[in-house]
């Protein structure tokens, strides 16, 4: 019994050329590297922690990929991006004098938003949003940070 069935083959194609070849693959490298920088620019962005300062949340040499979606969105539509209460951001090292030497980012939690009065009493940081209720950072997130102390009563 014999069978019509032929055996798939490949033939290459007559038109199919060494430099056409290495063209597709430089293209095709073209094409990756910059869908990379895009998403890197636009959708997120690795970092590696250095510091102790956003402990017990974050140790040295942890390893964050931070969105960066919320951002471009409002980038687009021509809106100012404000993080919400508890978003752990990346700041630029040189928003502030104090901190230029230190690092080109930081990385922070976002407690206090635009409007809110910060204040640390007894080691404690409490919030106090426009609307007058004051908020216990660590109740309020479910954190469980040390204390936090200042010489004398400290408002932002």
């Amino acid at each position: 019994m014999s069978s019509s069935y032929q055996p798939f083959r490949i033939v290459p194609s007559k038109s199919s050329s060494p430099m056409r070849s290495a063209l597709s693959v430089a293209g095709l490298i073209t094409v990756a590297i910059v869908t990379g920088i895009l998403l890197n620019t636009f959708v997120f962005q690795p970092y590696v922690v250095d510091g102790e300062s956003m402990s017990p949340t974050l140790h040295t040499n942890d390893r964050l990929v931070v969105s960066r979606v919320e951002r471009t969105l409002a980038e687009i539509q021509r809106k100012q991006y404000v993080a919400s209460r508890g978003h752990i951001i990346v700041v630029n090292g040189k928003a502030s004098p104090e901190t230029t030497e230190r690092a080109p980012e930081l990385i922070k939690r976002v407690i206090g938003l635009p409007g809110d009065t910060v204040t640390i009493t007894g080691g404690t940081v409490i919030v106090t949003p426009q609307n007058g209720t004051p908020i216990d950072i660590n109740r309020t997130l479910g954190l469980q940070l040390d204390r936090t102390y200042s010489a004398e009563p400290f408002t932002l």
